[in-house]
């Protein structure tokens, strides 16, 4: 097979081709931003998103969500559509150290690239920031009943 030359790109270009295929799926105008902080809004927004997509026994509260997003090396992937927060995934410098903690990640729309995109992302912005390593914690059950309702842990090197 033929060695093929490919050029990585940068987190920020990824993010605008994701940005223009979540355009072409979604039918609007789609942005995924960074913040590294938890504004109110923003707060609300994840709130918001959560008691739309989890039980009540997975949600956090405003107080656990406000004392994520001072952990070192908060951050959160939001993703709008025509201005409206649709997904989310959020994470922090995990206590093994050269890893990342991704903590919480939904979205409202299913099964159209917008979770696809966030763990990308999630995974070059990782690399970039210098990680070895990012944590996670899956639940294998959905709204629906869907599933095994096994919570499984994984961890991937960057």
């Amino acid at each position: 097979m033929p060695m093929m030359n490919v050029e990585a790109l940068s987190f920020e270009e990824t993010r605008r081709k994701a940005e223009a295929k979540l355009i072409g799926a979604l039918g609007g105008a789609c942005s995924i931003v960074v913040y590294h902080e938890l504004s109110e809004n923003l707060l609300g927004e994840v709130e918001e998103i959560e008691s739309r997509q989890f039980r009540r026994e997975l949600r956090y509260t405003r107080e656990e969500l406000s004392s994520r997003s001072r952990k070192e090396g908060f951050t959160c992937l939001m993703v709008y559509l025509d201005g409206e927060a649709v997904a989310f995934d959020f994470g922090y410098d995990d206590a093994e150290e050269g890893a990342y903690f991704s903590d919480s990640a939904a979205t409202i729309i299913e099964r159209r690239g917008i979770g696809a995109a966030l763990t990308a992302l999630e995974a070059l912005y990782c690399f970039e920031a210098g990680y070895r390593s990012v944590k996670m914690i899956t639940e294998e059950e959905d709204e629906s009943g869907g599933g095994s309702g096994s919570t499984g842990r994984g961890s991937a090197s960057v």
